[in-house]
Parts: C-alpha cells; sequence; structure tokens
C-alpha cells in the first residue's frame, strides 16, 4: 500500500494495481471492526498521491505509454464505485512520468505536469449535482522549466527554473477580461 485518502465511507487506499476501501461496520474503528475491501483493480503512479476533488478522488496512472488521470466516485461500503479514465478523450496529451499534481476544487480544476518541463497540463471541469455538465482539457508553456506547481485560492503558483535563476510565476484560474492570465 502506497497512498489513501480519506472519504465519507472509509479511507481508499492505492497500491500500483489495486484500490481498496479501508473501514468499519461498527462505530468505532479499531483492529477488531476494522475491514479492508477491494473497490477496483486500476493501475496507480505510486510517486504521485491521489487528491480529492470533494465528491470524488482523483488518481494517476502511469503504466501505458502515456499517463491517465483516473477519477473515482459513487465510493461505497458494499458495490464498485465507478472510474473513469477523463483523459481517454486525449489519450496522447499527458506524458508519461507526471510528478506534480494538484487541484482547485472551488474552481473544479486539476494542474499536473512533470518537473523540468515548461508545461503544465489542466483539468478544467463543470459539475452540477451529480451530473458533469462539462469538461475540458488545455496545455500552458511555462517561463522556464517548472519545479514545482500548488493552487492557493484563485491562482496557480509555479516556481520555473530560468537562465540558472528561480522564478515565481502566477497564473489567475478566474481571470477577468482586464487581467493578464500569466505573471512572474
Amino acid at each position: 500500500m502506497f497512498d489513501g485518502i480519506e472519504t465519507n465511507t472509509g479511507l481508499v487506499v492505492f497500491s500500483t494495481n489495486q484500490q481498496f476501501l479501508l473501514s468499519s461496520d461498527d462505530t468505532v474503528l479499531n483492529p477488531d471492526t476494522a475491514k479492508l475491501r477491494s473497490l477496483s483493480t486500476f493501475n496507480y503512479n505510486k510517486d504521485v498521491p491521489p487528491i480529492s476533488l470533494g465528491t470524488t478522488v482523483a488518481y494517476l496512472d502511469d503504466s501505458g505509454k502515456f499517463s491517465r488521470f483516473n477519477e473515482m466516485a459513487n465510493i461505497a461500503r458494499e458495490g464498485q464505485p465507478n472510474v473513469v479514465n477523463q483523459s481517454q478523450v486525449v489519450p496522447t496529451l499527458l506524458p508519461k512520468d507526471i510528478d506534480l499534481f494538484t487541484n482547485s476544487r472551488e474552481n473544479n480544476i486539476v494542474i499536473m505536469g512533470k518537473t523540468n518541463s515548461d508545461t503544465v497540463f489542466g483539468y478544467k471541469y463543470l459539475a452540477i449535482g451529480d451530473k458533469r455538465q462539462q469538461q475540458a482539457w488545455f496545455k500552458w508553456k511555462l517561463p522556464g522549466n517548472v519545479q514545482t506547481i500548488s493552487v492557493d485560492s484563485d491562482v496557480m503558483y509555479a516556481v520555473t527554473m530560468q537562465g540558472g535563476k528561480y522564478t515565481l510565476c502566477s497564473a489567475s484560474l478566474n481571470q477577468t477580461p482586464e487581467e493578464s492570465i500569466l505573471v512572474n
């Protein structure tokens, strides 16, 4: 087991090729009441922790020639969750070995990239109730090689390496017409 992420039904635990739910049918979780149930058997990139998208869990799979962005929904103690490869519509977009993964639940956006690359990839979605109404993929070329990325409120921050110097760039995730998208 490499990672875990809390959900309202228990702890979703990841191995490299299977996902489990650690939970209890009792009100108290202890060694006597703990149950580890198999949820699904999808590959998982153990180098990148999963993220919560609010009511779903997102994680990466890099077992093929390109990375895949999977989203797990309807996680319950009984039955199978729904796992969707959201990157299936862009199967060659995400490079192998992505190691940067962050999101903004408030802006319904996931940002991912590869250290020492000048490109980050984004997945923007609109969910209304339990339905995904819209989704789009994009990529941004940054001025320099990305060292790390993070999101705070409505801004994505990226530390890049340019000409041997580190630069902090910021990108508005909630741009107004008078704002520029990228500032360094």
